[in-house]
């Protein structure tokens, strides 16, 4: 007998096993996918928190202080108290927009690398110093606006960046 084609129940098996490599093969492409994109988000949160630090130690004779309070230090397992105070630049907040001024970042890099959504350039950066000069600075996960909700499920923190080591 000379065939020259396939038979239907050969083409309904073949359907049929790509269906079951399908549904194995998906949900670990999709997990795949979320683990790269909030790996993208770190690596970006990881060079701005260093362009913040370019930024602090080039600006930090522009800085005004205002006391806060007393936090406990850790360090080796000793805790000290030490005074905290706030930085800001000719009386204002410091945001991403000052940074940018500065061409430490530009614009276009300030945008969220899994999807390119813009980050919002008034962001402040929260910018801390402790009585031996030691800067420590925060951006609030909400004020970016730019993270993937896949990054803000895989980390619940109040803080994308946070470099401080006081705790209260």
């Amino acid at each position: 007998m000379n065939r020259r084609g396939y038979t239907f129940i050969e083409l309904l098996g073949v359907i049929v096993l790509l269906g079951i490599i399908l549904v194995i093969s998906i949900p670990s492409i999709t997990g795949a996918l979320k683990g790269s994109r909030v790996k993208s988000e770190e690596v970006f949160l990881d060079k701005l928190s260093d362009t913040i630090d370019s930024y602090i130690t080039m600006n930090s004779n522009k800085f005004t202080y205002t006391y806060i309070k007393d936090f406990n230090k850790i360090d080796n397992n000793d805790s000290n108290t030490v005074k905290i105070y706030s930085t800001k630049i000719n009386g204002s907040d410091i945001t991403m927009q000052n940074i940018i001024n500065d061409e430490l970042i530009t614009a276009s890099d300030f945008k969220d690398p899994a999807f390119g959504d813009e980050c919002n350039k008034n962001t402040i950066v929260e910018v801390y110093r402790d009585d031996d000069y030691v800067f420590c600075h925060k951006i609030r996960v909400d004020s970016l606006d730019c993270l993937s909700d896949d990054y803000k499920e895989k980390h619940s923190e109040e803080y994308a960046i946070n470099t401080c080591i006081w705790e209260e």
